[in-house]
């Protein structure tokens, strides 16, 4: 079977160099939640009282610092991009969101994408669980629209229906965008120009 792990960008690399980062830090909070509540219960076994207040403090703060971590990490995602107008948005869209590639980019003999021939269209290289009839076994490609009409590709994204009126085929997703992301990936799929 096919690897379904797609080849990293640099933001990638980097969101996830930031991802591993807030989960080593929440487990070292953790454990230093858990070594001053294993304190506050070993400390009366060796006959030393004391008051605990601060130990619980510091526990709990320990706690309360690793939650926010792990939140950060969990809500963290790569920027979408600020300036640089439709086209930037649009390859957004595609690369980072929809991950458009994994379809619609053929592979290499490893089963990496093969970043040559970007949104060419390729043979859908998995098959679906469950038997159906409406199974599309290519993706065409996308790479300067060469087989849709900016109208038809706006009608796929926004509604979810095909150039033939009939809806899109999975695996494609049944999207239903607003105007302006539909706008700003066809003008990113149309800078492409068929590469």
């Amino acid at each position: 079977m096919i690897n379904n792990r797609c080849l990293f960008v640099a933001s990638d690399r980097a969101y996830s160099r930031q991802k591993n980062i807030c989960h080593l830090l929440s487990v070292i909070c953790h454990l230093v939640a858990l070594t001053t509540t294993a304190a506050m219960a070993y400390f009366p076994k060796m006959g030393v009282v004391m008051n605990g207040g601060w130990i619980r403090s510091v526990g709990m703060l320990g706690c309360l610092i690793g939650l926010v971590i792990s939140a950060m990490a969990v809500v963290s995602t790569p920027a979408a991009p600020q300036a640089g107008g439709q086209v930037d948005r649009g390859k957004y869209l595609v690369e980072e969101l929809g991950r458009c590639g994994e379809c619609h980019t053929p592979r290499t003999a490893d089963g990496t994408l093969d970043r040559s021939r970007w949104l060419q269209g390729a043979p859908v290289w998995f098959k679906s669980l469950q038997p159906t009839s409406d199974w599309a076994y290519s993706a065409p490609p996308l790479a300067g629209l060469p087989s849709l009409s900016e109208a038809d590709a706006m009608k796929v994204l926004e509604k979810g229906i095909g150039p033939n009126g009939y809806p899109v085929r999975p695996p494609m997703h049944d999207y239903h965008m607003n105007h302006e992301d539909a706008a700003a990936i066809v003008a990113y799929l149309k800078s492409l120009g068929g590469k």
